[in-house]
């Protein structure tokens, strides 16, 4: 059970608070609740921000990565089934290329696989380089099979050899530039996401200086409320002395 005064102190205690808070102007607590609210909104952002950074960016840079090693070791089994190899599949070297095919057509419409979940490329300018990279690797896929089809023929066709070579190339040199744009945009957003932190440590900042220049306000105006109850109370006390001494002088004339 909790003794009277304890109840006493609380309610005090409650009551001080209250009314501390009913002492602040209105306007003044609008300003520390609109700054309070602008941190937590611009935290808010700024998590959801790097969070998305997180879910969309690494997936895709490993896409075009894997792009290029695919297409790189269909490339590489090819010329060594071309140079009598027997340990190699020509099948093998399509589906190294369909694999290719299917992280393109990721990053353009999204897709998920064990890896992990790629989020589709918005931005106009990457998707018309992933495009032309998804239509290039078709073209190196019907010349790689034109190839394996003429594969125990006597005749080589230089000219299919060297358009094969530069389909590669093309390949691999838009996979690079699509990888260097979405490094580019990582750290574009990045300096927005380091921006947004600095706005929040100079709001944070803001709050607290808001909160102790309010304590500030709040405990002078205390001190001045209390000073002037005790110049009231000694001034009551001289009254209540003036009134005790003009009583006793008029009982003492009565008893005369």
């Amino acid at each position: 059970m909790v003794p009277e005064s304890d109840k006493d102190k609380n309610t005090s205690s409650n009551l001080s608070i209250d009314n501390w808070i009913k002492n602040i102007p209105w306007r003044l607590q609008l300003i520390v609740i609109s700054i309070g609210f602008l941190i937590v909104a611009t935290m808010s952002y700024g998590f959801n921000i790097g969070n998305y950074m997180l879910k969309k960016y690494p997936p895709l840079i490993d896409a075009s990565m894997v792009i290029k090693l695919e297409i790189t070791t269909a490339h590489l089994l090819l010329e060594e089934i071309l140079n009598g190899s027997e340990g190699e599949n020509a099948d093998n070297v399509l589906n190294h290329i369909d694999k290719a095919q299917w992280y393109a057509m990721a990053m353009l419409n999204g897709g998920e696989n064990i890896e992990g979940r790629f989020i589709a490329l918005s931005d106009p300018i990457l998707r018309k380089e992933i495009k032309n990279v998804s239509d290039e690797i078709k073209i190196f896929y019907q010349i790689t099979e034109q190839r394996i089809n003429t594969l125990h023929k006597p005749d080589k066709d230089i000219v299919m050899d060297h358009r094969y070579d530069s389909i590669f190339k093309d390949v691999i040199r838009q996979a690079d530039k699509v990888e260097s744009k979405l490094q580019t945009e990582i750290v574009s957003e990045t300096k927005l996401l380091n921006i947004i932190q600095v706005v929040v440590i100079l709001f944070t900042f803001l709050a607290i200086a808001m909160i102790i220049w309010v304590f500030r306000c709040f405990d002078k105006r205390r001190s001045a409320d209390i000073k002037l109850i005790n110049v009231t109370n000694e001034h009551l006390q001289k009254a209540l002395e003036e009134v005790k001494t003009l009583q006793a002088y008029y009982s003492n004339m009565w008893l005369l």
